[in-house]
């Protein structure tokens, strides 16, 4: 269920399922889901983000060639390709260039901004999903201007109930305070992080204009019809499953 009506865009179609569970690839379950979408399920792909550095795929973005794959982001390079990205609380961003050539990334909170000293990184390790898709739609397009990029911003969890108030989950999030920590932060001592706020950061730093930035402030936490894990750990019923964003190349 959804109370998110499908947008389109210059490049792409959209569409939020949510409270759905992730179905098998090439699965009924999978043909079910694309038919609700209005998608191809012979054209259309199932990403599974990976949930922290320590596993296979993370930030990385891929070309449409495999058939369900494990990892942040997806390149939609022709017309008509599609691919399902299952979320709960993070971010899913589509980004887009004038030739049409489309990234759709999973942005949690490890790979919107990730500290790479955590993992045993040394020396200056932050690194960013976002760049990364910056740099495949680059490599499409070697001559592409960032502030020509349009950002669509789908859903994801507010800052309000994305509180890190433990010692043990602040440590997870300060390093964004090298965003700023007024800009990022509803309040740094709760730890209450602002993921859409800091995106938003990261990509004024690579060149991309806010004017083609929209987002349609969709709190998973809040929502009814939304699948929120802060809200299922808060005890609150009916938030199993997960949200499906489902992104089209149209052009």
């Amino acid at each position: 269920m959804s109370d998110w009506p499908t947008r389109q865009t210059r490049a792409t179609n959209i569409v939020l399922l949510g409270r759905e569970q992730i179905p098998k690839y090439n699965s009924p379950e999978f043909i079910s889901v694309c038919e609700k979408m209005g998608m191809n399920p012979e054209q259309t792909r199932l990403l599974l983000p990976p949930s922290d550095s320590t596993e296979d795929g993370f930030q990385e973005i891929i070309e449409f060639s495999c058939f369900a794959y494990q990892a942040d982001g997806v390149l939609l390079n022709r017309r008509n390709q599609s691919v399902i990205v299952p979320t709960r609380d993070c971010l899913t961003i589509v980004l887009e260039d004038l030739l049409a050539n489309v990234v759709v990334i999973h942005a949690g909170r490890s790979s919107l901004w990730h500290n790479g000293s955590l993992s045993g990184c040394v020396g200056c390790c932050v690194t960013s999903v976002v760049q990364n898709a910056m740099t495949a739609l680059m490599k499409n397009n070697p001559g592409h201007n960032p502030q020509e990029v349009s950002v669509h911003i789908i859903d994801g969890i507010s800052a309000e109930h994305f509180k890190h108030d433990h010692p043990d989950a602040l440590e997870k999030v300060k390093h964004y305070s090298l965003l700023g920590k007024d800009e990022v932060f509803l309040d740094y001592e709760q730890g209450q992080l602002d993921l859409v706020a800091a995106a938003k950061v990261v990509m004024a730093r690579l060149g991309i204009s806010e004017m083609n930035i929209t987002n349609e402030n969709h709190c998973t936490f809040k929502s009814e019809h939304l699948a929120s894990k802060r809200a299922l750990d808060a005890g609150i019923a009916g938030n199993e499953g997960h949200n499906l964003t489902g992104v089209t190349r149209v052009r």
